[in-house]
């Protein structure tokens, strides 16, 4: 076997790119795998009533947000602003603050999308509009929710 000069250089590169870690989560933060766990353990168990055999939190929720990159970043705002309020809060409000932020701020784009006839989907617009509402219902009374600080 004599590559050549082509075929090294493809073979050098796959071979850096399989010494990188994997992420499930290429487009977010290092928190990202932890803010999913946590809502797949503790915030969609709270929004779940427990009256079905499955919980459409998990079960509806997850898979179109893996389909739909703002739905995926408000769920993770969500988990972070859960977590904060919980007895598992992270040492610094800053990952919630921000991931609630930078979520907000995505919303905004994909409204004024919608509005100016850019966008058509409203299955997203409305699951994410249940979201946010979901997630400030959480912080409604709450000091330590980011948006008593935006």
């Amino acid at each position: 076997f004599d590559p050549s000069p082509d075929q090294t250089h493809s073979l050098q590169d796959l071979q850096l790119c399989l010494t990188k870690p994997l992420s499930l989560f290429p487009h977010h933060d290092k928190y990202s795998p932890d803010l999913l766990g946590f809502y797949l353990d503790r915030t969609a168990n709270c929004m779940g009533n427990g009256s079905t055999d499955s919980n459409p939190f998990i079960t509806k929720l997850i898979p179109l947000a893996f389909s739909h990159p703002l739905l995926l970043q408000l769920i993770m705002a969500q988990s972070a602003v859960h977590r904060q309020m919980s007895k598992d809060r992270h040492p610094s409000d800053e990952v919630a603050r921000r991931s609630y932020s930078d979520s907000l701020r995505y919303f905004r784009t994909v409204v004024d999308g919608y509005v100016s006839g850019r966008e058509e989907d409203t299955l997203v617009l409305t699951v994410g509009s249940l979201i946010l509402s979901l997630t400030e219902v959480r912080c409604l009374n709450s000091s330590t929710c980011p948006n008593s600080r935006l």
